[in-house]
């Protein structure tokens, strides 16, 4: 497969390449498919779920709010949802021919930000605890709140109760986690991952957070092509102008490389438990020597290493 039914052209997904996402999968086409729908959780500021590329690619794309007003608009007021959503949904829904090699997976927008409400433990946890109440088997949250905050752990428990994972963005001050502490980035519970972003080299980008104590894997995370809400759509927009797609970097789009690399691991075996799940993660990474200074052992994302360690426990 060299094309994605998202974006137009394959060669925009450098990351893709680098995580083995072809090779893995090749890998999946093999393998029967499970009947059992894996929903992934975006706990952020929503998601344009009526995106071309959604609706192109068949993709099931819902989103809640927890926040006043509860009956408000859920729709992305930010763009940042939308762009993980996009990033989560390329890795998530690979297609060769007429066969899909993992069912459809659900894309759950919890709405706990907007722009009158930054990020705040309170609403963060209630966000992660209705993800999980819905079935959340992944749970992306791409943002900190500075202090810890005890309601902010126990949700993440509650999250594990319910067999979600939770996966973390390390943070984007270029700072060491170990030193200076972000959550929920640095919390020590056995069903979170925290990512750091790695760069087209595998080296550290200048503004990603690090820490060989505190964050747990390095993915993808400079000039990320994904999804975006565009407001509108002139009837001929020049190649240049393409309101519907955008270009991002940050430890975001690199927690969404793992939570879609989570998903696709979960609709091979859905009866494995987050912790299983991270261990595969974890275990299957790609060490890098120029990571090693930031993350433990140097581990980078591998998904097709991740999918073969799968297909074989």
């Amino acid at each position: 497969m060299t094309r994605s039914l998202i974006f137009d052209t394959y060669r925009d997904q450098w990351a893709w390449k680098k995580i083995g996402l072809e090779k893995a999968w090749a890998r999946m086409q093999e393998q029967p498919v499970h009947d059992q729908q894996i929903t992934v959780a975006i706990v952020d500021c929503g998601i344009k779920a009526d995106h071309e590329a959604f609706v192109e690619n068949r993709q099931l794309v819902s989103c809640d709010r927890v926040i006043t007003p509860r009956e408000g608009n859920c729709g992305d007021d930010d763009g940042h949802g939308t762009m993980l959503a996009g990033t989560i949904a390329g890795v998530i829904n690979p297609r060769c021919g007429d066969r899909v090699a993992v069912p459809p997976v659900r894309l759950l927008g919890v709405k706990f930000i907007d722009w009158h409400t930054p990020p705040m433990s309170r609403n963060a946890a209630e966000a992660i605890r209705y993800a999980a109440d819905q079935g959340a088997r992944i749970i992306n949250a791409s943002w900190e709140v500075g202090l810890k905050s005890r309601e902010l752990d126990e949700a993440i428990r509650h999250a594990s109760d319910k067999g979600a994972l939770v996966i973390v963005a390390a943070g984007n001050n270029g700072g060491n986690n170990d030193d200076y502490r972000t959550y929920p980035a640095c919390l020590d519970l056995p069903n979170l991952i925290s990512v750091m972003a790695s760069d087209r080299e595998d080296e550290k980008p200048y503004f990603s957070n690090y820490g060989r104590d505190t964050v747990d894997i390095a993915a993808p995370g400079v000039d990320i092509v994904s999804t975006y809400p565009y407001l509108y759509r002139p009837p001929e927009s020049p190649r240049s102008y393409e309101p519907a797609y955008r270009s991002y970097s940050g430890t975001s789009p690199a927690a969404a490389h793992a939570s879609g690399a989570a998903a696709l691991l979960l609709a091979l075996n859905p009866d494995w438990t987050p912790q299983k799940v991270r261990k595969c993660l974890l275990e299957s990474a790609k060490r890098v020597t120029g990571l090693r200074p930031f993350c433990p052992e140097g581990r980078r994302l591998n998904l097709d290493r991740a999918v073969k360690l799968a297909l074989h426990s």
